[in-house]
């Protein structure tokens, strides 16, 4: 157990590093689009429109977390909600074959 445990430290360990690194490539990719549409435009306006692309993206990706998370709440436990449906019909059934 502890073997494992120390596999899985060793794994989200290298999964935060690479984490990390993919941000400051973000971070140099950013750069690289601005410099490179403040070739054509004015580097003010270059860095505006990068922000804008980034926080389109951002916007879209929020409204597909929102409807996926919507979709997925309230979590409940559909097959036992069904069970007790069915169990609340058939004591319904049972209750009026009683009084027949």
């Amino acid at each position: 157990m502890a073997v494992k445990g120390k596999r899985l430290g060793i794994g989200a360990g290298a999964f935060s590093g690479a984490g990390l690194l993919a941000a400051l490539a973000l971070g140099a990719l950013t750069a690289a689009a601005i410099l490179a549409l403040a070739t054509a435009v004015e580097d003010w306006l270059a860095a505006l429109i990068v922000a804008a692309v980034y926080l389109l993206a951002a916007g879209g990706l929020a409204l597909f977390g929102r409807t996926k998370v919507k979709a997925a709440t309230p979590p409940l436990p559909e097959r036992a909600t069904a069970s007790v449906r069915q169990d609340v019909v058939k004591a319904k059934e049972k209750a009026k074959e009683g009084r027949g």
